[in-house]
């Protein structure tokens, strides 16, 4: 196969054809140019998006909760226990939910993509582009209150959030926590719970291991210790 000689293509322009091979040649180099360009850039953006340590994040969780009581004229009120987790994908069955809300679950899904696909149908008529569904990055935060002064607790509730990335401008972008709103806490606690005690369990388990193996630890440098003193007293006899 012949190989493509830049050089040919440049000089075939004083044989006639010159404006559609340069155009031809422009288009080989600045599109392929063009295209690293972009692709490079969204590695970059994605790259310089804030990342967040344990203790930020649990401030983020404090503060938005903080918000929310403000919005409620509760301002006074002690946070006692805050937990997140995020909300799975309405697409895709709970797994951890009871099987018969993983059954309606599975109608719902049923329904929506549906209607989504009529939907489309429609717009596709109508010459329009068909609609896409963005997954949204929700997350469910349930937290307990108490009154500061008597130390009476409230009942828990439910609130949830949305992360939103706002770009500030070319070059930053600002994470944004939109609050939904209360959820009705009964519905969410039946799919949090068992989340939130399997990792406490989890938790647990680990913190009891380390204890054992800190037990180990000092019974091994114990006997360390006692071996030695015996060793220092027959020699100290002799």
């Amino acid at each position: 196969m012949e190989k493509l000689d830049f050089t040919k293509i440049i000089n075939m322009g004083d044989m006639g054809g010159g404006s559609n091979n340069l155009l031809f040649l422009i288009i080989l180099i600045f599109i392929p140019a063009i295209a690293i360009f972009y692709f490079y850039k969204k590695k970059k953006d994605k790259d310089n998006q804030p990342t967040q340590t344990k203790s930020e994040k649990q401030g983020e969780v404090w503060k938005t909760v903080k918000d929310f009581l403000k919005s409620k004229n509760e301002s006074g009120k002690e946070i006692v226990e805050t937990y997140v987790v995020k909300r799975p994908d309405e697409n895709i069955v709970n797994k951890s939910l009871p099987k018969e809300k993983q059954k309606e679950q599975k109608e719902a899904i049923k329904k929506r993509n549906q209607a989504l696909k009529e939907e489309n149908k429609r717009l596709k008529a109508e010459g329009k582009l068909p609609k896409q569904i963005k997954q949204k990055e929700l997350y469910v935060v349930l937290f307990t209150t108490r009154n500061p002064k008597t130390k009476k607790e409230d009942k828990p509730r439910v609130i949830e959030c949305e992360v939103k990335m706002i770009k500030k401008n070319k070059y930053d972008t600002e994470r944004v926590i939109v609050i939904n709103g209360e959820k009705d806490y009964k519905t969410e606690a039946e799919w949090i719970l068992p989340i939130k005690e399997a990792e406490e369990a989890k938790m647990k388990a680990a913190i009891k291991k380390e204890k054992k193996r800190e037990e180990k630890r000092k019974e091994k440098t114990s006997k360390k210790v006692e071996k030695q003193k015996k060793k220092e007293e027959a020699k100290n006899k002799k």
